[in-house]
């Protein structure tokens, strides 16, 4: 089942990460330095520089460090807020936490009278060793629909390849791009609207932004 924490855009402790990031970033740029300043020193014995001035100049170098890491920082900030509309929707479809998934969900068809009609689904979702999704639903309940399934194969051109198999007629029907337009199992959802969307054929336009667990999303 959907989990918050599976949430591609949430981020967990932002400020846990930027921490990190510092803490990773000085030990890189103590490591080098001490190791030079190991080897210099001992590499120097004839005249030897005194070992104050030579800490000096270390403590510098590392103190040069931070205004290169608090540049990174508002740097990547202020691109990350000026981002598009099509790079967060690129970034939201690109970025997840799983390999594959699966889940139990339900279809709920209302009618204009408020009659509804439910359908239980197994849903299934995997990427192949070239990071492709393929991705099955199907049917459970009721008896009139048990059986049939809905598989979805993304491909590396522009259209994915759509297969509806119905068990009443024990085949397997290919949905043609030309009629991925029609009404999946007679609810408002088209054929296209189940699987991975093709960014290209929309227009993204970011409204707003909100603050969300103290990070602006």
């Amino acid at each position: 089942m959907w989990d918050e924490k599976d949430d591609p855009c949430q981020i967990k402790n932002p400020c846990y990460t930027v921490r990190m990031y510092v803490l990773i970033s000085f030990i890189l740029a103590i490591l080098p330095s001490l190791f030079l300043v190991r080897y210099y020193y001992k590499q120097d014995r004839l005249k030897p520089e005194p070992k104050g001035l030579i800490i000096k100049i270390f403590l510098l170098g590392i103190a040069g460090t931070f205004p290169a890491i608090i540049l990174e920082l508002v740097i990547s900030g202020l691109a990350a807020q000026n981002m598009t509309g099509y790079q967060i929707m690129e970034q939201a479809l690109t970025r997840s936490s799983w390999d594959d998934m699966q889940a139990d969900m339900q279809l709920v068809l209302r009618n204009a009278r408020g009659e509804q009609r439910v359908r239980d689904i197994a849903f299934y979702s995997s990427d192949d060793e070239h990071g492709l999704n393929r991705m099955l639903m199907r049917f459970m309940a009721p008896a009139d629909v048990k059986g049939t399934s809905f598989l979805t194969l993304e491909t590396s051109g522009e259209d994915d390849e759509r297969y509806l198999y119905l068990p009443a007629l024990r085949r397997v029907k290919k949905i043609a791009s030309s009629g991925s337009g029609g009404n999946f199992m007679a609810s408002d959802f088209t054929y296209y609207d189940i699987g991975m969307p093709n960014l290209e054929d929309w227009t993204y336009t970011l409204l707003g932004e909100e603050e969300k667990k103290g990070q602006v999303c």
